[in-house]
């Protein structure tokens, strides 16, 4: 959801004014807010004639990713390896938990094309020449990692198991996980793993260390501006670190944010696997961990019910505005779910 409201210094908070102005190190003549959803709020500033993004980062009690430092990490480590199409950050404070960074100026990227995927391409084709220098070792895994198929189900069970255990699920969420979601759920596990088996996947093994790659977690054209040049510029590396070929592009054309029509899937998948030299079989294992993927995507979109659970961060927002937007999300989420069983059934690319 995106919320811009232009505010003058009159007009905002103290701690925001305090908080830009630190980070400037002059005076903030306006704000504007540009994002203020689930994981962190987003502030246009101008000063003089120069102009600013202002980021903060939300803390959970129950989630202690740093993901300000590591945004600010994975930035400066990509421009210092020549990694192009990135934000610039300028400075950051971790007693406010907020950073400055450059202003792109762009539109997002509503219906991407074939230049928009090659720039996605090119720019995981530069993460992966740097993922085998030894700087590579300081990272921690990313967010959210999987690195072997049992990765997949275990981190779907342990969201489903959130929603089990939660009191006053609104019923619409409830009835949708016992009679739709669980129906389908160990089916397209146990259909999976079988054809796992019979290529001889093991899902308990985990991609050794060697082999992994640097991944932003979080990829995709949702997370992206075009410049008026057209550049194109990836944003958002909270979730930055180590983690394997095969969740990144499952991630990148499942993301709802993206909403890839499945006839584009296979030059994408072709394209990535010849980034990562995949072999055969590894080429098989994204095929059989998508709609695995696609189960975790629909328990992830399901946050929104988990009132008070850090992944999401309605505080404040309109009963109503809430409700309705619920409703679309489940919406979403059973589109998801049946192409996961539509995955399930079909053959691979």
């Amino acid at each position: 959801m995106t919320n811009r409201m232009a505010l003058g210094l009159e007009e905002c908070s103290d701690d925001l004014r305090i908080a830009a102005e630190l980070l400037l190190g002059r005076r903030a003549d306006q704000f504007e807010r540009i994002s203020g959803s689930g994981n962190n709020s987003i502030y246009k500033v101008l000063s003089g004639k120069d102009i600013f993004a202002l980021k903060f980062y939300r803390q959970d009690p129950e989630d202690d990713r740093d993901r300000l430092g590591t945004e600010i990490a994975a930035l400066q480590f990509m421009q210092a390896n020549a990694v192009e199409n990135v934000p610039t950050s300028i400075a950051h404070d971790v007693t406010t938990n907020s950073a400055l960074f450059q202003w792109i100026s762009g539109s997002p990227i509503v219906s991407p094309d074939e230049t928009h995927f090659k720039a996605a391409m090119h720019f995981t084709d530069q993460l992966f020449e740097i993922s085998a220098s030894t700087q590579t070792r300081q990272w921690n895994l990313a967010s959210g990692a999987c690195l072997s198929l049992s990765d997949v189900i275990q981190q779907t069970a342990a969201r489903l198991d959130r929603f089990c255990g939660m009191e006053n699920l609104p019923s619409e969420c409830a009835k949708f996980i016992e009679t739709e979601f669980r129906t389908r759920y160990g089916e397209i596990f146990d259909r999976q793993l079988e054809k796992a088996s019979k290529v001889g996947i093991d899902p308990e093994s985990a991609l050794q260390s060697e082999a992994h790659i640097l991944s932003p977690s979080d990829f995709g054209f949702h997370n992206a501006l075009q410049t008026p040049s057209g550049d194109i510029i990836f944003l958002d590396f909270e979730y930055f670190g180590r983690d394997a070929p095969f969740k990144l592009i499952c991630d990148f054309i499942l993301h709802p944010g993206m909403n890839l029509p499945m006839s584009g899937w296979p030059p994408v998948i072709s394209g990535f696997s010849k980034i990562y030299r995949l072999n055969h079989q590894e080429r098989h294992q994204i095929t059989i961990a998508l709609p695995l993927f696609a189960l975790r995507w629909c328990m992830i979109m399901l946050n929104v019910y988990l009132r008070h659970n850090g992944d999401i961060g309605f505080t404040g927002t309109n009963p109503m505005d809430l409700e309705k937007f619920r409703k679309t999300r489940l919406e979403n989420t059973r589109i998801m779910l049946e192409r996961a069983h539509s995955l399930a059934r079909s053959t691979p690319f």
